[in-house]
């Protein structure tokens, strides 16, 4: 292999590298977290100039967010596959109008949820994403491959394209706060806090020690500033389970509000504790039974929820400080 080969395999490998950095770092950014290493924050805010990181967008690795939403995680990743592809077996064909068959769903589905037209699901985004990520992949490698052989036959495009390049990505990469600097908010202790359910927690579909799962309902601001985004996972654990039971004694469910972020990735502790029963049927129950028949001693108290979309109002714990844009 000759020195112009070696270079070109060494730089056409570089696109492979950094999508398969960019899908490591989302998947060890909530592993990380989850085993509540500050440095996680640091996995996040590589890849926030890239993506929204919307929790409620996102697919979670134990209860965290990954750094990339559902979307953009399988779009990044058949574009890895499909290089990987294109490298192995040395494709070059442009293959434009399959590509952009391919490109058009997630065009379609994004640009109807960004203009309020519908609203997507986790779902329906991993799979369009994927099908981009597949086009994108056929359409950009063989595009690559072709362009760096021009530059490696003409030596002065080559250095003008280097430089180009050395100019252009730290602009792409560098996230915008760098240049914009940073504002510091204090968020204070018991700052109230609107949540609501993501998914109805009752006695019939938990039990003691499982998650429940809520996020903010609305923006927590701080002179102005948005310092817990809607949207934003919020960590609860059931406290309380007790199952409805025979002779009409009721259910009982309860949860504790644990925590959620803030726009800087920051841990924000919140309290909140509450607890709901279910109707008391013990003297109809005891009533029948000792009337009419034993067999109404079965009845069972009604079960306790509470449905999805409740909204609760917690507090933040201690005082925080906040960078925000």
């Amino acid at each position: 292999m000759d020195k112009k080969n070696v270079i070109k395999e060494s730089i056409i490998i570089f696109p492979l590298l950094v999508l398969f950095y960019i899908l490591l770092v989302s998947v060890l950014a909530p592993i990380l977290e989850y085993a509540r290493l500050e440095i996680s924050r640091n996995f996040y805010e590589l890849l926030r100039p890239i993506c929204h990181q919307m929790p409620t967008r996102s697919l979670f690795i134990y209860t965290s967010p990954m750094a990339l939403c559902s979307r953009c995680f399988f779009l990044y990743l058949m574009m890895f596959i499909t290089g990987i592809v294109f490298y192995f077996k040395k494709i070059k064909h442009i293959y434009w109008k399959t590509a952009l068959l391919l490109i058009m769903p997630c065009i379609i589905d994004g640009g109807a949820q960004y203009l309020g037209l519908k609203l997507s699901t986790n779902l329906l985004r991993s799979i369009t994403g994927a099908l981009a990520g597949v086009g994108l992949g056929i359409f950009f490698f063989p595009c690559y491959s072709i362009f760096l052989d021009f530059l490696l036959k003409r030596r002065r495009a080559m250095i003008r394209a280097a430089i180009f390049l050395l100019i252009l990505i730290p602009s792409i990469i560098l996230p915008q706060k760098i240049f914009a600097g940073d504002t510091v908010v204090l968020l204070k202790d018991g700052t109230p806090v609107i949540l609501k359910l993501t998914e109805e927690v009752s006695t019939k579909n938990k039990n003691l020690n499982d998650m429940a799962h809520l996020e903010v309902a609305k923006d927590v601001l701080v002179d102005g500033k948005v310092a817990i985004k809607t949207g934003t996972a919020v960590e609860a654990t059931v406290n309380v389970c007790v199952k409805p039971d025979i002779i009409g004694q009721e259910g009982t469910i309860g949860f504790v509000v644990n925590s959620s972020k803030a726009v800087d990735g920051q841990v924000v502790y919140l309290r909140a504790n509450l607890t709901r029963s279910g109707e008391n049927k013990e003297i109809l129950s005891a009533g029948a039974a000792y009337v009419c028949c034993p067999i109404f001693g079965l009845i069972k108290g009604s079960g306790a929820s509470y449905p999805e979309g409740t909204e609760i109002k917690a507090y933040t714990e201690n005082d925080l400080k906040i960078k925000v844009n």
